[in-house]
């Protein structure tokens, strides 16, 4: 479940945070994802300007 979505200001990337503790990049231009973050804390750092977010 995507609890989160950022955009930062100038990037080709979009960001979206996970109930599973990830974080995935995606490349706006393919749709794909190109990087996954695993984070094993309950919380994560603003990556820009947040888009939505889900607690």
């Amino acid at each position: 479940v995507v609890s989160g979505i950022a955009m930062p200001s100038g990037s080709d990337k979009l960001y979206t945070g996970s109930t599973d503790e990830t974080v995935r990049a995606w490349d706006c231009q393919s749709g794909q994802v190109k990087h996954v973050f695993l984070f094993y804390q309950t919380y994560m750092w603003k990556l820009g300007q947040m888009l939505y977010s889900y607690h």
